[in-house]
């Protein structure tokens, strides 16, 4: 079986002191964005309808929802990863501060445990933003933000559903003068022992899903301190633990599996915004770690990671319109693993980056980008980037993006055992992205192609009792996005109307197997498709979601493959605002025609679903 990693942690803090402030300065926001002046392109954050049918869930379940986005979901709490534009989990990057946490050591972050309402101002920027945000951002960047602190307030969340699911949530936020903080903790339990009607249908004895059950928590903490008018010291820490039991694919014997994760990630930085330039310096520490045990094991296994990522950031305006920008970043890697070929490995990452921005509001958009980089203390390569984006008349404009995709093999692909492949080459590449944009009224509407060709792409394939690494060759996905929105409000009305589909080929190039050559990769829908409707009137609303998922080719020879399947959400919820206080609940139904289908195979998903929850918000005066 597929070697089974996540992560595990040793706990850092910093935690800076408060001082009592008179000055009365600009509320500070805690942004994802890399600079003050974000260089990344402007992102697509998520639905109002998605925030409040689902305002504790992971961000697995969120960015489920979101139309182009296929999430490889083990199950309810289980291992999350994510598929976008033909690529997989490795190629996304998702940025903390700016800084890109996905486990280079892994290759891979489970968005099952990242908590979306600590992160509830996030967003999505899809597309090759490589140069951007790092060399394992082809498919996309998530990028985490919890918000801007704008007055002092008190939030508590509690929800309970359908499988004995509970969760419980606090979030504070304060800012006093030069102060700022935005903190925020949470627990989730749930049993998981929904029904499984292929058992029933079969006669067995057991009836519901067993061995499932999950207990997962955490809590961030941001604090920033403006020394000055132009200063700022920041200082971030995120802590995770989750313990989930690991349920067998259906038909087999349970070996009463059972996976603990845990991570601390810790970050310090001292940001400057002049008139003409601003500057960024950041030092982050992030340790993982992972202990997987089952029946089947004469014992546990345990993988241990550490990272340490210095970086910095300056940009210069030059002109009105023109910008310089300059950066650097250092990442060591460390990975302790008895399953390693060598226990204790070390990797070393060192990248640069110079880039040119023309911005001239209503006429163009002009990014172009060139990272020069030594990684995996092995390769150098050199990665290109150009975006630009040109406005027209009636609300009509041409986004584009493209640039070189290079992803050097992981720890995990080099060197795990059995499976590992030393001499594994990195994925080599191009990639862009074409978009037309059009907005008037209430209607807006987004259309474009896609396209990646990447040589020497990493998978790992089952080969025999074990899974192993490989290139495969060479690999080609392009297909289309649209999205076509109406939104309209009028007196105590809202209607925010959604259509989204996404159409994606991809292909396996190896001429040397005809038994493999121009099939279509795994686990990747060829169709994706999404309605959402959300009606609000006064305290009131209503919102409907229902998603299509085509069916996914699970062998390489693409003899095998999983149904499509389409499930529906009903959320209603209504909310009541005094003074002091803001009160609203809310109750969700979830795959609301009861479907039956699996994400990956073997592992089924629940059945209907009930979510009912509620969100306290105290506002204090300063």
């Amino acid at each position: 079986m597929r070697n089974r990693l996540v992560t595990i942690s040793v706990f850092t803090a910093m935690l800076l002191p408060l001082q009592a402030q008179t000055d009365t300065l600009r509320t500070f926001v805690f942004t994802g964005s890399q600079l003050p002046a974000s260089i990344i392109p402007a992102r697509d954050s998520f639905s109002t309808l998605v925030k409040q049918a689902l305002p504790m869930a992971s961000m697995a379940e969120w960015l489920g929802r979101e139309n182009g986005v296929f999430i490889k979901n083990y199950g309810p709490g289980n291992i999350a990863t994510i598929t976008q534009r033909g690529l997989g989990a490795a190629h996304t990057a998702v940025l903390w501060h700016g800084i890109n946490i996905q486990n280079n050591t892994l290759g891979t972050i489970d968005f099952s445990l990242i908590p979306a309402n600590a992160f509830s101002a996030s967003g999505w920027q899809p597309g090759n933003v490589n140069s951007l945000a790092g060399v394992s951002a082809t498919g996309g960047a998530l990028v985490l933000d919890p918000g801007e602190v704008r007055e002092n307030q008190v939030g508590i969340q509690l929800d309970g559903g359908s499988f004995l699911n509970f969760g419980q949530a606090l979030n504070l936020r304060f800012t006093a003068g030069r102060h700022s903080i935005a903190a925020n903790g949470w627990h989730r339990y749930t049993k998981n022992n929904f029904p499984i009607p292929r058992w029933q249908e079969m006669g067995l004895p057991e009836k519901n899903r067993r061995n499932a059950q999950l207990q997962q928590g955490g809590a961030t903490f941001d604090y920033s301190y403006r020394a000055g008018k132009h200063i700022k010291l920041l200082a971030s820490l995120w802590y995770g633990n989750s313990k989930r039991q690991v349920p067998a694919p259906i038909y087999t014997a349970e070996l009463n599996a059972r996976q603990n994760d845990r991570f601390v990630r810790a970050l310090a930085g001292l940001e400057g915004i002049y008139a003409k330039h601003s500057f960024s310096l950041k030092q982050a520490f992030m340790a993982e770690d992972l202990y997987y045990a089952d029946d089947g094991l004469s014992q546990g296994s345990y993988s241990g990671f550490l990272q340490w990522i210095t970086d910095a950031q300056y940009n210069f305006r030059i002109h009105k319109h023109h910008r310089l920008f300059a950066g650097a970043q250092y990442t060591y890697q460390r990975g302790f693993v008895p399953a390693y070929q060598a226990p204790y490995i070390a990797l070393h990452n060192v990248s640069t980056a110079l880039g040119y921005l023309y911005t001239k509001p209503g006429k163009a958009d002009v990014r172009v980008f060139l990272r020069p980089g030594w990684f995996a203390s092995r390769w150098f390569a050199l990665v290109p980037q150009l975006a630009f984006t040109l406005p027209f008349r009636h609300g009509l404009s041409l986004h584009m993006q493209s640039g070189r995709i290079f992803r050097a093999p992981t720890l995990n692909d080099r060197y795990w055992v059995p499976g590992g492949n030393p001499t594994v080459l990195p994925e080599d590449g191009v990639g862009g992205d074409l978009q037309l944009q059009w907005g008037k009224g209430p209607f807006s509407l987004k259309a474009g192609a896609f396209a990646n060709y990447l040589k020497n792409r990493i998978l790992w394939i089952p080969d025999g009792i074990y899974w192993s690494v490989t290139n495969m060759d060479n690999t080609l996905a392009a297909g289309a996005e649209t999205r076509l929105r109406y939104l309209q409000s009028w007196k105590e009305h809202t209607l925010d109307i959604t259509g989204n589909y996404t159409y994606t080929f991809t292909q396996l190039l190896r001429t040397s197997d005809s038994l493999l050559n121009r099939k279509a990769l795994i686990y990747t829908p060829a169709h994706l498709a999404s309605l959402s409707i959300y009606y609000r009137w006064r305290f009131l609303s209503l919102g409907y979601t229902q998603r299509y998922v085509s069916r996914r080719f699970i062998t390489a020879d693409n003899n095998q493959f999983l149904p499509g399947y389409t499930t529906a959400d009903l959320t209603v919820s209504a909310e009541k605002k005094w003074e002091k206080l803001s009160l609203s609940g809310y109750v969700t139904l979830q795959n609301l025609m009861d479907q039956y289908y699996e994400v990956v195979a073997l592992r089924p998903m629940p059945g209907i679903q009930v979510t009912i929850g509620t969100n306290i918000l105290i506002h204090i005066r300063k």
